[in-house]
This record gives C-alpha cells, structure tokens and sequence, in this order.
C-alpha cells in the first residue's frame, strides 16, 4: 500500500514532464552466497523471482530521466551443505534457504538513455534506498521424506543499491517492451528469537543479479502539427501508418 501511495504521488510529477513512463517489469534473478553473521548459507544459485513498478520522468530535453518505484525480489541459495536446525538435518537436500521470500525497497531511480531513435532506446541507470524483507514458514523434506518446518529469520532492515541497463522497444504509440539486467547489493540486520540459532544481531549482505521483461506505457508524448488540417496528432513508430488524430 505504502509503495502505490508513493507510485501515486509521482503522477504529477510525471505529468508535468514532457514525457514520463509507468512500466511494470517480472524477472528472474540469482545471488551470491551472503556475507555476515548469518547461520544457514547456502552455496549454490537457485533461479528465483524479482519485479519492479516504477514511474519515470523525462528531464527537460536532456537524455536523464528521474523517478521512483517499488523493487522486490526473492534472496536464496541451495545448500551442498548438512546443518542440524534443532535436532534434525537440512541442507544438501534439493531445498532452498531463502533468506527473503521478499525483500523490497521503495527508491529513487535515474536513467540516462545512450542512444535512441523512432523504434527503440537503450539505457542505463541507477537506484539506491531503505530495504525491508519478508521470511515465511519453509516446508523441506529431507531424502528418507521426513518434513521439517524450517522458518529463516524474518523482518530484516537495511539498503539497497545497484545499477542497470536496458533496451525499450516501441511496439504501440505509447507502449514499449523492456528487457532490463542489473547488479543489486543487499544488506540486511535482523532481531531474531530463540527460534534462530545465532543471538540477537544477525546480519548479512549478498549480490543479487536479476533480468527481467516488462511493459511501460508513456505518457505526454509531444504532439506534431499537421499544417494540411490544422489537427494535433501523435507519429506512429512506423512512419507508414497512419496519424492518430487527438
């Protein structure tokens, strides 16, 4: 709720640029084994779940864009090692151990386009801010089949940043498809309970490298004159379709 609050609040902002954009990305993603004092590390990628909301604003004329959105994304690994959680065994079993079922920000974002024409864009940028993450009850199994309830630690806070790059592609007048790639560093500290087995101040941070496709929708595109009807109209991307009168 509080992320579309703030998605919502930019929409003035983006309507008062000479062109803004609202997209909404789905990826996958991978991460480093994490740093700290964490108890339970994996060793090895699993393919996990990431996405972005987000709205941008064109700066002027200039090639930057400035604006926000809501990222999240899943942080864990498979293990190739044994750890005892309380008596029984897990790890080495084919099961993950999630650090973040989700671990989401809500940050500022600037991009800056290296190259664009009639048909598609490429760019990159960066974003930085507070991270909150989420941990619920795992099931796993062990080989014999006997199930373990295995909870992770759950409300880390910290921060988050990274950098990006990626290509629109117009495919309407005013949508695009994205393809995007980034590299995000992650810290997180955690107030754990007697259910975890490593004291009161546990903490870690890891790389995480998602790709993901997406759709935005851009708004405020500047409008051309036909002199011949004296009527306002948006260019296509093919230039041999065509007006949209508005």
């Amino acid at each position: 709720m509080k992320g579309l609050l703030f998605l919502c609040s930019l929409l003035p902002v983006a309507a008062l640029a000479q062109k803004a954009e609202i997209g909404i990305t789905y990826g996958l993603s991978i991460n480093a084994s994490p740093a700290g004092n964490i108890y339970y590390v994996g060793d090895r990628f699993s393919v996990n779940n990431s996405f972005a909301i987000y709205c941008l604003g064109n700066v002027n004329t200039s090639p930057f864009q400035v604006g926000g959105g809501v990222f999240g994304l899943e942080l864990a690994n498979y293990s190739s090692k044994v750890y005892t959680y309380f008596g029984t065994k897990i790890g080495n079993n084919g099961q993950k151990f999630e650090y973040a079922n989700l671990a989401y920000s809500i940050r500022p974002v600037l991009n800056y386009k290296l190259k664009k024409t009639k048909v598609y864009e490429l760019y990159v940028g960066a974003s930085a801010g507070p991270c909150l993450s989420h941990n619920e009850k795992q099931t796993q199994y062990n080989s014999d089949g006997s199930r373990i309830d295995f909870r992770g630690i759950d409300g880390g806070l910290g921060f988050t940043s990274g950098f990006h790059a990626g290509i629109n592609r117009n495919f309407l007048t005013r949508m695009a498809l994205t393809i995007e790639a980034s590299a995000q560093y992650y810290y997180l500290s955690f107030v754990t309970s007697g259910s975890y087995p490593t004291g009161t101040n546990v903490h870690f941070s890891t790389m995480a490298f998602p790709v993901s496709i997406g759709i935005k929708y851009k708004m405020g595109y500047a409008k051309v004159l036909n002199y011949k009807t004296g009527k306002l109209y948006i260019p296509k991307v093919n230039a041999k379709k065509k007006e949209i009168y508005l």
